[in-house]
């Protein structure tokens, strides 16, 4: 099968590490929820009023770098709080409100940068930081994606007037929007 084919490659390639979600988004396209244990996608809907922008930070980042400083790392409370961050946060996107997604982020958010200090993997670096504390004061969500420390991260908020608003102005902090939209399909092959 593909998708099996697919993580076989993507392990083989990170030298057995990695999670193991990149593959799973590009082959289920839409929105999942992805368990590392099985390697299990499920497919979630986008809630309606759920609006969303990512940012380019003009700094590229290396997620192989970041895993091996990962698993070279002592195991620190904050990966367990993180664990259970990310199951509240499943939990909130499983109830397909968007207010209820919005409302779980600050503290996932918080729980991820706790991880990243810990760890030294500078998730919130690279001005992620200081558009995350631009967010919350216009009443917004951010969070870096992937490894962070620069590539992409994601402006999110129940109206659309103010997540654009908002993307259009993350060049003061040297960040650019990106245009791209959702899409539910994933790979297909002939």
């Amino acid at each position: 099968d593909v998708d099996g084919r697919a993580h076989e490659a993507h392990r083989s390639l990170q030298g057995g590490r990695g999670s193991g979600v990149d593959v799973a988004c590009s082959i289920a396209g839409g929105l999942i929820e992805y368990r590392m244990q099985g390697r299990s996608a499920r497919a979630l809907a986008l809630p309606e009023g759920f609006c969303w922008a990512l940012l380019w930070s003009g700094v590229a980042s290396s997620t192989a770098a970041k895993i091996r400083r990962l698993a070279d790392a002592a195991k620190r409370p904050s990966r367990d709080a993180l664990a259970a961050a990310s199951e509240s946060m499943a939990d909130a996107w499983r109830s397909g409100d968007a207010n209820t997604v919005l409302g779980e982020y600050p503290a996932y958010c918080d729980a991820l940068q706790r991880f990243g200090v810990d760890h030294g993997l500078g998730i919130f670096d690279a001005g992620h930081d200081a558009v995350a504390e631009a967010a919350a004061e216009a009443g917004l969500v951010y969070k870096p994606c992937g490894a962070g420390g620069g590539d992409v991260g994601i402006v999110m908020g129940a109206d659309a007037g103010e997540v654009d608003a908002f993307a259009d102005g993350a060049a003061r902090y040297g960040f650019s929007p990106l245009d791209v939209r959702f899409d539910a399909n994933g790979v297909t092959t002939n």
